[in-house]
Parts: C-alpha cells; structure tokens; sequence
C-alpha cells in the first residue's frame, strides 16, 4: 500500500517536472524565435546599406567612365589643333604652340587619372558586392539554425507531453 502511494507521489513529481521542463523548452523556444527574427532583421538592413554603397560606387563609376572619355575628345581635339595650326599658320608662336602641347598633356594625365580611378572604383564596388553576398549567406545560415533549433525544442515539447499524458 505504500509502496504504490509512494509511486503515485514519485510519477506526480516526475509529470510536474516534465510539465516544468516544457514550459521552460517552450519559453526558449520563443525566446530564439525572437532572437532569430532580430538576427535576420539586422543582417537585412546591414545588406541594404551595403547594396545602396555599391549602388553609388557603380555611379561614379559610370561618371568617370563619361569624364575619361570627354578627357580623350579634348586630347584628340588638341592633337589636330596643333597639327591644324602647323599646317595652316607656319608663324604661329611657340607659346602657343606650348599651350597647345600642354593642354594635349594634361589631357592625357586627366584620362590616365580617370581610368586610376574606375580601376579603384570598380575594386571598391566588387569588395561591396562581396560582402552583401556574405551577410545574405549569413543571414540563411542563422534563420536555418534558429529554424533548426525551434523544431528540436517543439519535439522536445511533444515528447515531454505525450509522457506527460501517458502518465
């Protein structure tokens, strides 16, 4: 007789410490859910941001693509004014001919400049387009673990409850 009241006492206190378990898997559960859902948010916005800068990074490249190529008109137009002005006023001056020489100049040094600059921009633009690609792959890897981890807890929880209503 008491060994099967002491049975009934020791299977109650093993259903109420099942039933704690659950509640505590449970709020757990909830708990990562959130945690996940601030995760993936986070990574989200962060992958935004990333795409707006490679967004930018790619327009000032197209600017400078269009500046290297008014830098080579110019070049192009300064050539033939100076062979235009060989041919055509044999006493022109040597200062213009300086001037000419040197617009011609440094219109080859804003082209050489200008591709300088796309080379680094577009370097600037792949890094970007990298990192946006890593913290989106991050971002699957966390919601898969945290979606993971929320179906273990929910069986955990069925189990503790199917013991709970095989007792």
């Amino acid at each position: 007789m008491q060994t099967e009241v002491l049975a009934k006492v020791v299977k109650a206190a093993k259903a109420v410490e099942a039933a704690k378990a659950a509640e505590e898997a449970k709020a757990a559960e909830e708990a990562n859910a959130a945690e996940a859902a601030k995760t993936a948010k986070g990574i989200q916005v962060a992958a935004q941001k990333e795409a707006d800068r490679t967004d930018r990074v790619a327009q000032g490249i197209q600017a400078t693509s269009k500046a290297r190529a008014e830098a080579a008109s110019a070049k192009t137009k300064a050539k033939g004014a100076m062979a235009n002005s060989k041919v055509k006023d044999a006493r022109a001056t040597s200062a213009k001919r300086a001037a000419s020489a040197a617009r011609a100049a440094k219109a080859a040094r804003v082209a050489e400049l200008a591709e300088e600059i796309q080379a680094v921009q577009l370097a600037e633009a792949t890094k970007a387009a990298k990192k946006a690609t890593e913290a989106a792959q991050k971002a699957r890897v966390v919601e898969a673990t945290k979606k993971a981890e929320a179906v273990e807890a929910a069986k955990a929880a069925k189990a503790v409850e199917a013991a709970k209503a095989a007792n």
